[in-house]
């Protein structure tokens, strides 16, 4: 997945587009990165000491595929630390 491919169905959808109608269309390509970034998490862990993951940032250890706080219809985003 890239931007420009965001930004290309962005542009198509016009100046003002319904995110109702846009949202469906994007969902494939976020979970298209979601997914690349998951195996990237799971290609640098393989690579790394036991010493090395530990200095990894623990969000990016702790990367999960799926709905997080504050995400999905209804939710209500949970406060910033």
């Amino acid at each position: 997945m890239s931007c420009d491919s965001l930004r290309s169905v962005i542009q198509r959808e016009g100046t003002n587009p319904d995110p109702a109608r846009l949202l469906p269309i994007l969902r494939p390509l976020f979970e298209a990165a979601r997914n690349d970034v998951a195996q990237a998490v799971v290609t640098v862990r393989a690579i790394l000491t036991e010493a090395q993951w530990a200095k990894v940032r623990e969000s990016v250890r702790s990367f999960q595929i799926g709905p997080r706080p504050g995400m999905g219809p209804g939710a209500v985003r949970p406060p910033r630390p």
